[in-house]
């Protein structure tokens, strides 16, 4: 579990890096409008390669938390092989 909160630590590191503080707020400030050529959100996640692949990273830990398909195989056959 702790390898997974290390991952989402680390994958919010460009993110901070970009805006340049650590404040929630200033990231909020930064993201706010739209972007002309792409008619979408000001979201950090289009603006460089290093922030999407940042985010692909959070979006596996979290969804590894979460116990769901994927992650939580090899625990579950271990319960079976366990008779649980």
């Amino acid at each position: 579990m702790i390898f997974l909160r290390g991952r989402h630590g680390l994958s919010v590191i460009p993110l901070f890096l970009l805006v340049g503080d650590l404040r929630l707020s200033q990231v909020v400030e930064q993201q706010a409008g739209t972007v002309k050529w792409l008619r979408s959100a000001n979201w950090f996640v289009f603006q460089s390669p290093m922030t999407a692949f940042s985010f692909v990273i959070f979006l596996g830990a979290a969804f590894a938390e979460t116990n769901r398909t994927p992650f939580d195989l090899p625990r579950r056959s271990r319960k079976l092989a366990g008779g649980y």
